[in-house]
């Protein structure tokens, strides 16, 4: 990279300074500083069409998981790391990446998520409310990326760009560092969660970190807290659940199921598909018709406004995916992985993915909602043998969840069994 040429890639003027909140230095080898606002007040909503590829991959990404088990990861992290990919590669590899993404030419996916990182970016302290993806470019050389595309990922994803990382060194630790700082170290990421090796060539990241509050006050007091059971498909467990009444809250009704919203601050929901007891839960929360109602319910002409007792369980799960295994199961051939295409990313050659994962969390309690999670992909040379590859509502039975914005971006989505 010849960081005179990119008028959009500037040198960071305060590189290396660090951040009294968090105490996270900055690495000194950070050579771009984009320029993302937050709180921005004239952002038009997402086209329909982009959305529609979110829910869709969203879906398909759900239903490749053991539903058996819990489950929470952000199909909005996921699928703008990959985008990122996308728009390095040519071809098959290409080709291969649109169909995952559901990508067509009904709109244009650089405008469409440059759109969703703006409306994403929300930092508002007086609603204890904070939502934010943060992409990163983490290279070993200076001229790894060219320049075009080192401008479109400045420009369109606002990502920040590391050059001459020592991955066999420091380069974990500065990962891992720049990943909790983006998420306040919700998933306490470490080094030992990443296997570079000397032939590492870059990585691609993305995180996503959202913080907010019940929209109503005082929703779900601690002092109407109570313990009971939750009916899990292979335990009865106690837990403790909440217990509040929302006025004129959104219920979608179905002869198997039921759907209902609660509100977080600034836009953001809870949606809950709840099986009726006396349904067959795992055929209600694999049904891809009521999964796309989970994200959609608001926009049917079904719903209905009614006032609504809730009685939630808190939980926090975590939960790591080796996304290699899962993408290939949803179309990418081996030869994605293997031997890609990113002419349009890099002049190195004889590259392949070496790995790739997804972690998220989620916490849900009496104040609101913590959840964040990362995604990362892992691109090596081939001079070296390839490394084996690192294997990583009274709602008291097992649900499906989602959490999108006003803009019906699926933040995270998942299903709790057992508690």
């Amino acid at each position: 990279m010849k960081k005179s040429v990119s008028l959009l890639v500037t040198l960071l003027v305060l590189s290396g300074c660090t951040n009294s909140a968090g105490g996270y230095v900055k690495p000194k080898n950070q050579v771009n500083n984009p320029n993302k606002t937050f709180n921005a007040k004239k952002i038009k909503s997402g086209d329909e069409k982009y959305v529609e590829s979110l829910q869709s991959f969203a879906i398909d990404f759900y239903q490749a998981l053991d539903k058996k088990a819990n489950q929470v990861f952000s199909p909005l992290s996921i699928t703008t790391c990959y985008s990122m990919l996308y728009d390095g590669a040519n071809g098959q590899t290409k080709e291969e990446l649109g169909k995952l993404l559901h990508y067509d030419n009904s709109f244009n996916h650089l405008d469409e998520i440059k759109n969703m990182l703006l409306n994403c970016a929300i930092d508002v302290p007086s609603d204890k409310t904070f939502l934010n993806v943060s992409q990163s470019l983490w290279s070993k050389e200076v001229s790894t990326f060219n320049d075009d595309y080192i401008n479109k990922m400045t420009e369109y994803y606002y990502a920040e760009l590391f050059d001459s990382v020592d991955f066999v060194g420091e380069g974990g630790k500065l990962i891992s560092d720049w990943i909790n700082y983006k998420t306040e170290k919700f998933l306490d990421v470490s080094p030992k969660d990443f296997n570079f090796d000397i032939n590492t060539e870059f990585v691609l990241l993305n995180t996503i970190y959202l913080k907010s509050q019940w929209a109503q006050e005082g929703l779900f007091d601690k002092k109407n807290n109570y313990d009971s059971k939750f009916y899990g498909d292979k335990n009865e467990n106690n837990v403790t659940f909440m217990k509040g009444k929302v006025e004129k809250s959104h219920f979608y009704k179905k002869d198997a199921y039921r759907i209902a919203s609660l509100d977080y601050k600034q836009g953001i929901k809870l949606n809950i598909l709840l099986p009726n007891e006396d349904a067959n839960y795992s055929e209600v929360l694999g049904n891809e018709i009521a999964l796309k109602e989970l994200l959609n319910f608001e926009k049917l002409n079904e719903y209905e406004q009614k006032d609504i007792e809730w009685s939630l369980p808190i939980f926090k799960i975590k939960q790591d995916y080796d996304l290699t295994s899962v993408l290939t199961n949803l179309g990418l051939s081996n030869a994605t992985f293997e031997t890609p295409d990113l002419s349009s990313m890099t002049k190195e050659a004889n590259l392949y993915i070496s790995s790739s994962t997804h972690k998220a969390g989620m916490e849900i309690n009496n104040d609101g909602v913590k959840a964040a999670a990362y995604t990362t992909i892992v691109v090596t040379s081939k001079t070296q043998p390839v490394p084996n590859k690192t294997e990583y509502f009274n709602v008291n039975h097992p649900f499906a969840y989602s959490i999108t914005n006003s803009n019906g971006y699926p933040l995270f989505m998942g299903v709790i069994n057992n508690l």
